[in-house]
């Protein structure tokens, strides 16, 4: 069984923090205002999912849920902002690596090029830059639901945020979020 940690969005823009190991149920029972949702939900008008990590014993859930509600908001937000690791932009686009990215040979690329020397301009035209992708089309670096480079991943991945206000990401945004929306049903 897994435990979830998570974190809501209010209608007033605040963060609530919360663990559990079924989150539609717990969802539901916030969104009705049960007798079993928490008194502070109860407040507000709506909320949104916005962040999820998983873990495989309650203890440690419980363990990073008093952590986060410790933090202040806005190192929560920065949270909020960075990657979900859910693999979802993995599977939907191609990631592009930068000239030094590309340069450093540390990722494998859909076309093998030796030279590294060669013009980035002419490798980045015929697509040298792009990361190999496995099969079904996602990176070749997601293993089950996570980025097995996480610590290293291009810089196209670092600057894409799930939430970013860049007009450049808002469709990518908008599927993301509706296969994050579709997972979080299925999985719970």
């Amino acid at each position: 069984m897994n435990f979830i940690v998570y974190i809501l969005r209010t209608s007033k823009n605040t963060l609530y923090v919360g663990q559990t190991n079924n989150l539609e149920k717990r969802l539901r029972e916030h969104k009705e205002k049960s007798i079993k949702s928490a008194k502070y939900l109860r407040m507000f008008s709506d909320f949104t999912l916005v962040y999820k990590e998983t873990y495989a014993s309650r203890s440690q859930a419980l363990k990073r849920e008093a952590e986060l509600k410790k933090w202040p908001k806005n190192r929560k937000e920065s949270l909020v902002d960075s990657c979900f690791q859910c693999g979802v932009c993995c599977r939907l686009f191609s990631i592009n690596l930068n000239e030094e990215e590309w340069k450093s040979g540390q990722f494998e690329t859909v076309i093998k090029t030796v030279d590294t020397n060669e013009l980035f301009t002419t490798v980045e035209q015929y697509g040298g830059n792009i990361i190999k992708e496995q099969k079904d089309g996602s990176c070749i670096y997601l293993k089950g639901d996570l980025c097995s480079i996480h610590e290293r991943r291009p810089q196209a991945c670092r600057d894409f945020f799930c939430a970013s206000k860049d007009k450049k990401f808002k469709n990518m945004i908008q599927i993301i979020k509706k296969q994050r929306e579709n997972d979080t049903i299925r999985s719970c």
